[in-house]
């Protein structure tokens, strides 16, 4: 029995496709050929395996983390950083499924920024204190939120106590050495330089600059959505494959000291190379790669592809 609650998991069912919702077309007059982009059908027309392969590898990581048993904090904060990515995951395949291409993309950024928070941890444990320290001055700004907002308090000691939490974590973290002003985060990295420290900054483009001009009110973000311009459905789904894939692997790196320590992880790569044929990484897996019967070759060497399956 699963000790830990995965709630309000939702499973998509390979093959699912849904009917494209243009809400755009009842606004603006769209070409008859508006809707004629890129988008989940033809996607799986050119994947078909994709849903099925996917699913498997989703699967996975819950049942990576009921069978897990946290020995200490650090174990309990690698499982529940993993659990929060589960909707993320669900949510981006359901969109996509769904046409709303858009939207999947800015929710990538989220799914991007966790992985690439627990791998760092996974690999930086002295990091964890601060991160879970600066947890208090979360909670102050939203509970003086709730305050402003609702005229709700949690009651005089209680926010005492938070208040003089936060208050002494901010002054544990120096200022920022670039604009002096106090730092607005429990790390002094920025998101590039962490994703380069844990082998992600080569999806920092598609996974948080593209996202970001779309998350915020940019003209650029906002010129592509009102042109009905697809968003691209391909890159989206291989980066949410290789986050998915990567949050597996720390969990097997994190537990096992061994990140194909599990034949079922085996299998997902294998599944990942056999979607996808090009990968941009060997996964961090070096020596391993061949103890799964894996052959990762360099570009330049064949330059139809760069990882093959023995």
């Amino acid at each position: 029995i699963c000790s830990r609650q995965i709630s309000g998991m939702r499973v998509l069912r390979p093959g699912l496709i849904r009917t494209k919702r243009n809400f755009s077309a009842t606004i603006i007059p769209m070409a008859d050929d508006a809707t004629s982009h890129r988008g989940w059908q033809q996607f799986n027309t050119d994947h078909p395996d994709f849903p099925a392969l996917y699913h498997k590898l989703f699967k996975l990581v819950p049942k990576l983390i009921c069978e897990t048993a946290p020995a200490k904090v650090s174990d309990n904060l690698v499982l529940t950083l993993m659990e929060a990515s589960l909707p993320d995951f669900d949510d981006i395949l359901l969109l996509c499924s769904s046409d709303r291409l858009w939207s999947a993309l800015k929710l990538l950024r989220s799914l991007y920024e966790r992985t690439v928070t627990l791998k760092y941890l996974a690999q930086n444990k002295t990091e964890i204190d601060a991160f879970l320290e600066y947890d208090a001055v979360d909670w102050q700004e939203i509970l003086s939120g709730i305050e402003k907002q609702y005229q709700m308090t949690p009651g005089p000691e209680a926010l005492k106590h938070v208040a003089d939490k936060s208050k002494q974590i901010k002054s544990q973290f120096k200022r920022c050495k670039k604009c002096g002003l106090p730092r607005q985060t429990w790390t002094t990295l920025d998101s590039q330089s962490m994703a380069e420290k844990v082998g992600l900054g080569y999806l920092h483009f598609e996974c948080f600059k593209l996202p970001s001009k779309f998350i915020h009110p940019t003209y650029f973000g906002a010129d592509q959505v009102s042109k009905d311009q697809a968003a691209p459905i391909d890159n989206i789904l291989k980066s949410t494959h290789i986050l998915t894939l990567e949050t597996v692997l720390t969990h097997q790196r994190y537990f096992h000291s061994d990140p194909i320590a599990s034949t079922d992880v085996i299998d997902v790569i294998r599944d990942f190379l056999n979607t996808w044929k090009f990968s941009k990484t060997d996964f961090g897996l070096a020596e391993h790669a061949q103890r799964a019967g894996l052959v990762f070759v360099p570009d330049g060497l064949k330059p139809a592809k760069n990882a093959e399956i023995e």
